[in-house]
């Protein structure tokens, strides 16, 4: 396996990884708020938005790397 390949798998990996987060973040967020802790939460979304632009950033580095540029 070359290292391009290699590259392509680490990136899908964290894109995956990524969005996993998203979605548990978003249900302690949830909680947070139930809880009545609205400030932690707005935090916790704040990162879910930050976790998203990460994954942005992932897949056009993956675009980019499939390119080969």
């Amino acid at each position: 396996m070359d290292f391009q390949e290699k590259a392509r798998i680490q990136i899908e990996h964290w894109m995956e990884h990524n969005v996993n987060h998203e979605a548990e973040y978003e249900r302690f967020a949830e909680q947070l708020d139930k809880e009545g802790f609205t400030g932690a939460a707005e935090n916790i979304r704040e990162l879910v938005r930050l976790t998203k632009e990460g994954t942005r950033s992932l897949q056009m580095a993956l675009s980019s790397l499939k390119a080969g540029s």
